[in-house]
């Protein structure tokens, strides 16, 4: 009896070991080319002369909205700088909020914002110092940053520089509240006029 109980234990501790080397071997496999989740995709975004805008002045705004810091690292699709965003909420049409730009000296500079779009987002009218820039629909289905908004070269100074956000209405495929704003920075190049 001893003689065929031992080879049958064997076979048993065999297939258990490799059954566990498989697990194990599968694992690694699985580890190595599974694709990675949206948060290990995230890059940190370094742009030259980028502005947080979180650290821009509210110079005005309307007195029922709201300006705070919404973090962004839970939104699936893209890279926000430092994972948050400029939240504006609490919006009706023709409100509008407007911010002080920080202008090193007097010279011509390109602007380009940063911006989000979601599924309850409106359309804005940018302004740089009361010259209207760009018109923006903000909607998309999914929460996602855009991409760069060109406001073109302006001669800027130290001492009055203003950016100026105003809600003119929403996409007809838009959802409630409609007209909420996310900006994740400001980039200020400055231009070599230089030929």
């Amino acid at each position: 009896m001893t003689e065929t109980k031992e080879p049958f234990v064997m076979y048993i501790l065999e297939g258990v070991f490799l059954v566990f080397l498989i697990f194990v071997v599968g694992s690694i496999a699985y580890y190595l080319i599974a694709e990675p989740t949206p948060s290990e995709l995230r890059e940190p975004k370094i742009i030259a002369n980028f502005i947080e805008a979180q650290e821009l002045e509210v110079a005005r705004k309307v007195d029922s909205m709201n300006v705070t810091v919404q973090k962004t690292d839970t939104f699936e699709n893209g890279v926000w700088s430092h994972d948050d965003q400029l939240f504006i909420s609490n919006v009706s049409v023709t409100d509008s909020v407007t911010f002080s730009l920080p202008i090193p000296e007097e010279s011509n500079y390109q602007i380009v914002l940063y911006l989000t779009k979601s599924y309850d987002y409106g359309e804005w009218v940018i302004k740089v110092n009361d010259l209207e820039t760009r018109r923006v629909d903000l909607f998309s289905t999914i929460v996602e940053p855009t991409e760069p908004v060109y406001l073109g070269m302006h001669h800027l100074t130290p001492s009055k520089t203003i950016l100026l956000f105003e809600v003119v209405g929403h996409n007809t495929k838009a959802r409630p509240p409609y007209y909420q704003l996310g900006i994740d920075g400001v980039e200020i190049k400055p231009v070599n006029e230089a030929p």
